[in-house]
């Protein structure tokens, strides 16, 4: 009876002064409020009422009218997650309606709730709902483009945050798929799917982003931001108390950033772009989901313990770093890049994200670029002391590297690292005796200032040998000397 006289005699939307004729449907409170228990009497009826009630137009704009109920509660999700096939492709039809209002009008203007649309929704209906919001960019609005019509750009943003934002929803099934040892068929299938998606969301937005801005670099900055930062941008969230950093969903399935970076590729990754910042913070998160990991417990060597299921497939960054940072640093007969305080703090920010055996590649390239020498002298080596500990953290090549610096010939010193000397000092390798014997010589200065660093040289450089003995014999020669003295 109730769904009778709302299709009969629905409730109307207030008077529209612009259009007075024009009232559009409305839901009764008395459904809205009770959604879950019509849909469970007759969910095809009840849907065929929302498709008629859910959105209106009031003079030249468009309204989004969808009970809450239908999606942001917990009866709602128990419904969705637990309806059969035809429910299934009853939401899915009712989404895709109000995607299509209009040629995707709700879409454009960013009123659909999309974040809670995709939770109720089956991985498919997600799939589907995407690959229909991707086709809205290729309709003629966006095949041209003029100054007269800048809130074109605006539009596209609303329509790639939907399929962002349904990419995300997809990513956290598959990483939670990929733990169960009964749902493998599910992780490969939701990856398949979102490889597709990733495929169609790079190439189509990129395509329309060019025709918007028409210069090359402005491109470029624009696809980072609108659509590479949402999907690899780390987010902040406020939790008992305090801000939690928590890692973008693609990272929990890595697989997924190199697909994204095999797109992207040849878009952005050139000569002439990697010199840009916004070029330079996508490199240092794509190599911070591509990361070498496995720090749990498991990767213990007989532990004796039964390792997590994991069916993530392989991954590496290899590719990543050929690109990236060899490319960037190893390059013979061509221009180097001149090294200075954003470089190595860009190459700082790399080196947890390296295996050793990259750091050491790095670290050699840096210290063949002419830059390195007088980048040092200029500063006091300042600007390359972050490089020391962050990125080079092997103590033989570290060695090599600092000691003609610290205690070079008198013949050949052309760097003078002045106060910072004893900073610098730290790094050599104390476990080489006639290293220590320079360090603690070092000591003896007539200064208690002097002296004082050269001490915490000692020390600093006697924690990074890693090794009991050498403590040993710091102790014996520090406590006697200064200790028994006070």
């Amino acid at each position: 009876m109730i769904l009778t006289l709302q299709e009969t005699f629905p409730p109307l939307q207030s008077w529209d002064s612009v259009n007075p004729e024009n009232r559009a449907p409305k839901l009764a409170s008395m459904i809205g409020k009770s959604l879950v228990s019509f849909l469970y009497f007759d969910s095809k009826r009840t849907i065929r009422i929302l498709q008629t009630t859910s959105w209106y137009i009031r003079g030249t704009q468009y309204y989004v009218s969808i009970p809450e109920n239908l999606y942001n509660n917990k009866k709602a999700r128990q419904f969705w997650c637990r309806c059969n096939s035809d429910d299934v492709l009853l939401l899915q039809e009712y989404w895709l309606s109000l995607i299509g209002v209009n040629n995707g009008e709700l879409v454009k203007n960013n009123a659909l709730p999309h974040s809670g649309l995709f939770r109720c929704c089956r991985g498919s209906t997600v799939d589907q709902l995407i690959r229909a919001v991707l086709e809205l960019p290729m309709t003629e609005e966006f095949k041209t483009f003029s100054d007269a019509h800048r809130e074109k750009t605006s539009r596209l943003d609303s329509i790639l945050r939907f399929a962002i934002a349904g990419i995300t929803n997809l990513a956290f099934r598959v990483s939670g798929c990929s733990t169960k040892d009964d749902r493998i068929s599910s992780t490969e299938s939701f990856h398949d799917t979102l490889k597709g998606l990733l495929t169609l969301l790079c190439s189509r937005s990129y395509a329309v982003i060019r025709v918007q801005e028409r210069d090359d670099i402005q491109s470029v900055a624009r696809f980072n931001r609108v659509v590479l930062n949402p999907l690899l941008q780390s987010e902040s969230v406020y939790s008992n108390g305090k801000t939690v950093t928590k890692p973008p969903q693609i990272a929990s399935f890595p697989p997924l950033g190199q697909h994204i970076f095999e797109q992207i590729q040849s878009l952005i990754f050139t000569p002439k772009f990697r010199q840009e910042s916004f070029v330079r913070n996508t490199v240092e998160r794509l190599m911070a989901i591509l990361a070498p990991r496995d720090t749990s417990v498991y990767s213990l060597p007989d532990d004796e313990c039964t390792p997590r299921f994991s069916a993530v497939p392989p991954w590496d960054n290899s590719a990543v770093f050929q690109t990236c940072v060899a490319d960037c640093l190893d390059r013979k007969d061509k221009e180097m890049i001149k090294l200075d305080s954003v470089w190595t703090s860009h190459f700082c920010i790399l080196a947890p994200s390296l295996t050793s055996a990259q750091r050491d590649k790095v670290v050699e390239w840096l210290a063949a670029l002419p830059s390195f020498r007088l980048l040092i002298g200029k500063d006091e080596g300042v600007t390359v002391t972050p490089i020391l500990e962050k990125l080079c953290t092997n103590t033989d090549l570290r060695h090599q590297l600092i000691m003609p610096f610290v205690f070079p010939d008198k013949k050949d010193k052309d760097v003078d690292l002045g106060d910072n000397l004893p900073t610098w000092a730290a790094y050599v390798d104390i476990r080489i005796p006639s290293v220590r014997a320079l360090l603690t010589k070092e000591t003896i200065k007539p200064s208690f200032e002097d002296r004082l660093k050269w001490i915490g040289a000692v020390l600093k450089a006697t924690r990074l040998a890693r090794d009991v003995k050498e403590w040993i014999l710091t102790l014996k020669w520090l406590v006697p000397k200064y200790a028994c003295r006070s």
